[in-house]
């Protein structure tokens, strides 16, 4: 049985520093009967300037680890936003290795191209530089049965690590007959100038909204990749509530799945699935919120793998403050493995 435990005391002021914005310092404990972990977090942000600072501390098999963290982020006019990560690495160790991730975005006035954006990551082992476009979307202006029938959306982006730079592009489409059916294709193409480019994944999803009372939509989805093929079939069911204006109220939701995959050495699995969600099961003088989950998945075929988890979860809001409580039994073929976690938040 795993435990975790979850403290988070949290205090917020408004303060005149960096142009009267807003302060706060947050520790959360974390810890595991098998694992010691705390974080502290101090935050600063202002007028499109913001400044924080983490630390973690990490204890299990006889080592402790300690991992500062700073990021820093700013934006000018709406048009240009930067953001910096440097990540000390383990401070412990005897070879700390730092890092620095820095992202650039700068938005464009040009009529075809949304935003440019730029990104670096340095260590001592390897550096990387990313350049990509964000090309706006295209539509026909056409309008069918209350949607838009076609449209098109674009991104291309340049990775250079090492001495052979990459590319990648990715292809959007998406084709609608109104509210009723939509269908959205995810091209994305990659290589270098070496191997050459072809495709390395092609994703499209279909959604068909239902005009049976009992059905609320079907979702299709197809996913093709280097040595693997991933379908699916959901069939998601209406929301049904009930409640009153003063007293108890409840909401029932559901989800049935079937899934194909086939991978890289030509194994077949199939496999189905169920989800529901209750809110509101319990009546209101308890307070708060409340909620339980099921799930179940079992396989087809030679694997008959199966799972199945049952979760509980109830937050309450005393005040200025929030307090959570989750309760989850999972299930992985025969091993049983019950949680759970309990949350507290303060601001004052």
């Amino acid at each position: 049985m795993s435990r975790k435990l979850a403290l988070a005391l949290a205090a917020a002021a408004a303060g005149t520093t960096l142009c009267a914005g807003a302060q706060s310092i947050s520790y959360i404990d974390s810890s595991t009967p098998d694992k010691l972990e705390g974080r502290l977090d101090v935050r600063l942000a202002g007028r499109g300037l913001a400044f924080a600072a983490d630390t973690r501390l990490v204890g299990q098999h006889g080592e402790t680890r300690v991992l500062p963290r700073v990021t820093s982020s700013w934006s000018a006019l709406d048009v240009l936003d930067v953001k910096t990560v440097l990540d000390y690495g383990n401070l412990n160790a005897s070879a700390s290795r730092p890092k620095v991730d820095t992202s650039v975005v700068l938005k464009s006035d040009l009529r075809f191209i949304d935003s440019i954006e730029a990104a670096m990551h340095r260590s001592d082992r390897s550096a990387r530089q990313t350049l990509g476009l964000r090309f706006s979307r295209f539509d026909t202006g056409i309008n069918v049965l209350g949607g838009d029938p076609l449209a098109f959306r674009a991104d291309m982006t340049l990775i250079r690590s090492g001495e052979l730079p990459t590319a990648s592009s990715k292809l959007t489409s998406s084709l609608g007959l109104g509210e009723a059916l939509t269908m959205q294709s995810v091209l994305q193409v990659g290589g270098d100038r070496i191997s050459g480019y072809e495709r390395s994944a092609l994703d499209t999803k279909l959604v068909y909204r239902s005009s049976f009372a009992f059905i609320d939509r079907f979702e299709g989805e197809i996913h093709e990749g280097p040595g693997v093929r991933r379908e699916s079939l959901a069939v998601l069911l209406p929301e049904w509530s009930r409640g009153e204006k003063h007293g108890s109220s409840f909401s029932l939701t559901g989800k049935a799945l079937i899934r194909e995959m086939l991978d890289a050495e030509g194994i077949e699995t199939r496999s189905v699935g169920f989800e529901t969600k209750l809110s509101g099961v319990l009546p209101p003088l308890l307070g708060g919120r409340n909620a339980l989950s099921l799930k179940l998945e079992r396989g087809l075929g030679a694997t008959e793998r199966h799972s199945s988890s049952l979760a509980y979860d109830h937050s309450w809001s005393p005040g200025g403050a929030s307090i959570g409580l989750n309760l989850k039994m999972s299930r992985q073929v025969d091993e049983l493995e019950p949680s759970m976690d309990l949350s507290w938040l303060a601001r004052f």
